[in-house]
C-alpha cells in the first residue's frame, strides 16, 4: 500500500511540473502575443498560422486586400481539388474577386465544380445499395444464395481484378 501511494505522489508530483512549465511556456507566449499587438489570444494566432500553407496565388490577393482571410481560408481548403469542367484553383480565385463572393457564395461556387462531391455522392449511393441488399440476403433461399454468389464473383471479377 504504502509503495502505492509513493508511485502516485512520484507521478502527482510530475504531472504537477509539467503543469507548471506548461503554464510558464503559455505565459511568454501571451506575453509575445500582447506586446506584439497582432493577435489577442494564442487561439487566435494558431487559426493565423495556415497562411504558412498558402500557395502565392492566394496569398497576392489577400496580401492586396482583395479577399478576406476568411475566404482564403476557404479557397485554401480547396487548393488541390479537381474541378469540372476545366476550372482550375488559379480560375477559381480569379472567378471569387471578380464577382466580389461572399463566403457562402463562393462555397456554393466550390460545392457545384467540385467533383470530389460527386465521386463521394455516387460511392456513398452504392455503398447505400449495397448495405441494404446485404441486409436482405437471409430472405433468399438457397439457391438465390448460389446465384447471388456467382454474380458476385463475376462484378469482383469485373472491377477489382
Amino acid at each position: 500500500m504504502c509503495i502505492r501511494d509513493s508511485n502516485y505522489m512520484k507521478t502527482r508530483d510530475k504531472e504537477d511540473n509539467q503543469n507548471e512549465e506548461m503554464e510558464i511556456t503559455m505565459s511568454v507566449v501571451k506575453k509575445v502575443l500582447e506586446d506584439t499587438g497582432i493577435f489577442s489570444t494564442v487561439s487566435n494566432f494558431v487559426k493565423h498560422l495556415t497562411v504558412l500553407d498558402m500557395p502565392k496565388s492566394l496569398l497576392v490577393p489577400l496580401s492586396a486586400n482583395n479577399i478576406s482571410f476568411g475566404m482564403a481560408t476557404l479557397l485554401n481548403r480547396y487548393k488541390d481539388t479537381e474541378f469540372k469542367s476545366g476550372m482550375d484553383f488559379e480560375k477559381l480565385i480569379s472567378i471569387v474577386i471578380s464577382n466580389e463572393m461572399s463566403i457562402n457564395e463562393a462555397n456554393k461556387l466550390i460545392a457545384e465544380q467540385s467533383s470530389k462531391k460527386t465521386e463521394k455522392t455516387n460511392v456513398q449511393s452504392v455503398s447505400t445499395k449495397l448495405k441494404y441488399l446485404s441486409k436482405n440476403v437471409k430472405l433468399l433461399d438457397d439457391t438465390q444464395i448460389e446465384d447471388l454468389n456467382r454474380e458476385l464473383e463475376k462484378l469482383r471479377l469485373k472491377f477489382f481484378d
